[in-house]
């Protein structure tokens, strides 16, 4: 289950799913999907390197906004 989910934190950082780099040059939110297209925030856990990630309910419009800007990366690489 971890490497899965590092799997999918690595997916979203390669398709460049993150915000801006903080002053420890991490992002706080990175988004991703994983192979079924279920879509994924991991948040920075403060003070750490570390990441909790959470799926996005059907109904969060965010997962609407990730799906849509992971549909126009496809597109454009």
């Amino acid at each position: 289950m971890q490497a899965e989910a590092l799997e999918i934190l690595r997916c979203g950082i390669a398709m460049g799913m993150f915000s801006e780099p903080g002053p420890d040059g991490l992002p706080k939110y990175v988004w991703s999907l994983d192979d079924t297209g279920e879509t994924y925030e991991a948040k920075l856990i403060p003070g750490t390197k570390n990441y909790k990630g959470y799926r996005f309910e059907e109904e969060d419009p965010m997962r609407a906004d990730v799906l849509k800007s992971w549909k126009r990366r496809i597109i454009t690489t």
